[in-house]
């Protein structure tokens, strides 16, 4: 009787194990069909990159351009060579070095035509500024001596405008071809009478502060650099007024 029972009991027992087998294995396919539809993004550290819409231009900026200053310096001319009126309320002492690319630009891009258009009432000073190399003061002696024989302005367009091939055979060339007596010429760069002088303007642009060539004084204002025509000539007409 205790057996009979006993199987009874063991075969009520296997079908509720069974069920509870069958609703956990159900419960475990329905919970990974959900996770594959919901799927829960991780917060991010990461900072969010603005879109195209989100960014802004920034305004545009205008350059207003430097006034004139006020500072004017007190130049002086000695017996530099010059050419224009020696009566002009304007005059203009550029410190310049015949070696030196930027003045060779300023001489003929910028002097020049300010020579041919106001040669009446501006003064124009050249005062030597040799800095570039050895064959900048040679040069600076050789105007000077062919300036004894006043032919400075000829001989200061010819070797800016042949500036690529300086050398001491282009002074000579140069001077011969504008007509200059070569053997005062010759001797003049022998004796070095005009070293000294040279010497003398560039410790004047020194003392100027200079910083380097050309350097330009209108009237007294400074103009460092090789500033083009249309702002020079600007500065003339306001200093004419």
């Amino acid at each position: 009787m205790s057996n009979i029972s006993q199987q009874s009991s063991q075969k009520s027992v296997r079908p509720i194990w069974l069920i509870m087998g069958a609703l956990v294995f159900t419960l475990f396919g329905l919970m990974a069909g959900l996770g594959s539809s919901f799927v829960l993004s991780e917060p991010s550290d990461e900072p969010e990159l603005p879109t195209l819409a989100s960014l802004t231009l920034e305004q545009e900026v205008t350059v207003v351009p430097t006034a004139l200053p006020a500072q004017r310096f007190d130049v002086s001319i000695e017996d530099d060579p010059s050419i224009g009126s020696s009566n002009a309320t304007v005059t203009i002492i550029v410190f310049s070095d015949f070696a030196c690319n930027f003045c060779g630009h300023f001489a003929r891009n910028t002097l020049q035509p300010l020579i041919e258009s106001y040669s009446e009432t501006v003064r124009f000073v050249y005062r030597d500024y040799p800095i570039t190399s050895p064959l900048s003061t040679l040069s600076a002696q050789a105007a000077e001596c062919v300036a004894d024989q006043g032919q400075f302005w000829a001989y200061h367009d010819r070797l800016f405008a042949e500036q690529a091939q300086l050398s001491e055979t282009l002074l000579e060339t140069v001077a011969q071809d504008i007509g200059v007596n070569m053997t005062q010429f010759d001797d003049c760069m022998a004796d070095e009478s005009y070293q000294a002088e040279v010497l003398a303007d560039y410790q004047a642009g020194q003392a100027l502060e200079l910083s380097g060539a050309p350097a330009i004084f209108i009237n007294g204002i400074r103009l460092q650099g090789a500033h083009p025509y249309d702002e020079i000539a600007e500065i003339i007409e306001q200093e004419l007024e």
